[in-house]
């Protein structure tokens, strides 16, 4: 992961990488010396290294929120990799903690600037769609019973704070929330399938939005399939996605209009329409470029807010699962944390 961020830094004008630090002494002298930069004995050094305008923490989510808020103390920008925290009350402190200190906070969510995502948000925001009733996605991010051991913290509940919807899905939770807006409330199911983990290694997961759209998610690691799929459907017409695809269908007039005036048993007329592509690439150096470009001038990015609303879908829809009942967003902070204290001391 190391060396995805490092070449995407190196990249960029205006950016130089100053230093690291690893957990492992050995490995970040490794990682320094391929990339001409300093190491630095601990967390604590780095931060107090005056040099150093902008951290980005790469390590897994149980100490996101530790790192962030002594990254914000000592007066650093930071950009946080997804999750933004295993739980969104540790998203509220670190959102607060930069606030206090008035420095930039982002979310590294790459798949929001990809040409296909980047095009279906166009549309949707100039109303092409008309108004959004329905969404289904589906994901499949299969892994190996090896990927579970490459560290102790994976696929468990201490470590990263549940499973699929913890790890892989949320980018998939990210672009829903880009495109469509955070849900109102979830219903869900999160069983483990079929790897060895403590935690869910597939979510099905019924939507609803504040306009009463539906939605149904379902991904997994325990199975196989196209990497996602997508179908938006508003009352002017339908978007369907894959990845690095889009197509987009028009209706010629309202569902509304359809439903009043249309013969008893008349489909719909729809027609293709093509589709402009989307700028960016949805690689590591479109998320650096807008995050520097944020601190040097303001612009547009993903920060420490619109990166909480994936860890609270991601939350609700675990607290869905275990209490067997619908969750409405936002979540009941007290409630999810004690959960997750449960479920880490059973496991």
């Amino acid at each position: 992961m190391a060396d995805l961020h490092a070449e995407a830094v190196n990249d960029l004008e205006g950016a130089t990488l100053k230093g690291l630090w690893n957990r492992s002494p050995e490995k970040g002298q490794i990682k320094a010396a391929k990339y001409g930069c300093s190491t630095y004995a601990s967390a604590d050094e780095l931060l107090s290294d005056l040099e150093i305008d902008a951290v980005f923490i790469l390590t897994n989510m149980e100490t996101h929120a530790e790192y962030t808020i002594k990254a914000a103390r000592a007066g650093k920008h930071i950009l946080v990799e997804k999750p933004i925290a295993r739980q969104v009350s540790e998203a509220d402190a670190m959102i607060a903690a930069s606030d206090t200190t008035g420095h930039t906070l982002g979310v590294i969510f790459q798949h929001r600037y990809r040409p296909e995502i980047q095009a279906a948000k166009a549309l949707i925001e100039a109303g092409t769609l008309g108004i959004i009733q329905h969404v289904e996605l589906t994901a499949f991010w299969t892994r190996s019973a090896s990927y579970y051991r490459l560290g102790a913290w994976r696929g468990t509940w201490r470590g990263e704070g549940g499973g699929i919807l913890m790890n892989q899905a949320p980018h998939h939770l990210d672009l829903l929330c880009f495109l469509i807006g955070q849900p109102a409330e979830v219903f869900a199911t999160t069983p483990t399938a079929r790897h060895a983990i403590q935690t869910e290694d597939t979510v099905q997961g019924h939507l609803i939005w504040a306009n009463g759209a539906l939605g149904a998610l379902h991904a997994s690691t325990a199975e196989a399939g196209p990497s996602e799929r997508w179908q938006i459907v508003g009352t002017r017409g339908i978007l369907e996605l894959t990845r690095g695809t889009i197509t987009h269908w028009q209706f010629p007039y309202d569902i509304d209009d359809h439903i009043r005036t249309a013969d008893p048993y008349a489909t719909m007329p729809m027609v293709e329409v093509p589709v402009a592509p989307g700028k960016g690439t949805g690689d590591h150096r479109d998320v650096y470029r807008q995050f520097i470009q944020a601190i040097v001038n303001g612009g547009p990015f993903v920060d420490g807010r619109q990166g909480r609303l994936s860890l609270e879908l991601a939350n609700a829809l675990i607290l869905s699962s275990h209490s067997h009942a619908p969750v409405k967003l936002p979540i009941d902070r007290t409630a999810y944390a004690a959960l997750l204290e449960r479920l880490a001391a059973e496991n």
